[in-house]
């Protein structure tokens, strides 16, 4: 992002800022591994093709969030949603943690092969009622991430108002006190 991108006065819109906090959470929300590159995709997307910006580097960083929750936890949220929605009976925690980490383990850690993993988890057993389990939890975030967004983007604008409030009346108090010091004299 250039100098030109972030200081734009679309940058202090707010949807800019409620944009930004749903990409974050939509990537944050993903099953695959690398959600930050998963940003950065949506931005080039985004940005380039379809001249509709936010914050990359924002974004990248609430993708943290989900670093708190372990994967099998999340994953076994999305299934039971998916199973749900299936109206399939629901696996008990401990034999769908066994089949994800079976897959998950043939991972070695790289980008490329913790995709694939990804990619074999969605292609089993339990991997359809995940990927339709996601789909409303990713609508949430993203209204979720929109709304925080635009709440943080007003908050700041009202402390940034109040600041402005402060420094004029501050410099009306100065401009007022140099006045009655030029009558004085």
């Amino acid at each position: 992002m250039g100098a030109r991108s972030l200081f734009a006065k679309e940058t202090r819109a707010p949807s800019y800022l409620g944009r930004t906090f749903a990409v974050g959470f939509f990537a944050t929300s993903s099953i695959f591994y690398g959600q930050p590159l998963q940003c950065l995709m949506i931005w080039l997307v985004m940005d380039r093709l379809l001249k509709i910006r936010f914050n990359l580097l924002i974004a990248g960083s609430l993708t943290l969030i989900s670093s708190f929750v372990p994967t099998p936890l999340i994953l076994y949220v999305y299934y039971i949603t998916g199973q749900t929605l299936l109206r399939n009976p629901i696996t008990p925690f401990s034999v769908f943690s066994a089949q994800a980490r079976a897959i998950l383990a043939s991972s070695d850690g790289t980008m490329l092969t913790n995709l694939w993993a990804g990619l074999k988890l969605a292609a089993a057993r339990v991997g359809w009622p995940v990927l339709l389990g996601s789909v409303p939890w990713k609508i949430g975030m993203v209204a979720l991430g929109y709304c925080i967004g635009l709440r943080i983007h007003w908050k700041l604008h009202k402390i940034m108002e109040e600041k402005k409030e402060q420094r004029k009346a501050r410099e009306d108090r100065h401009e007022e006190q140099k006045l009655r010091g030029d009558r004085t004299q």
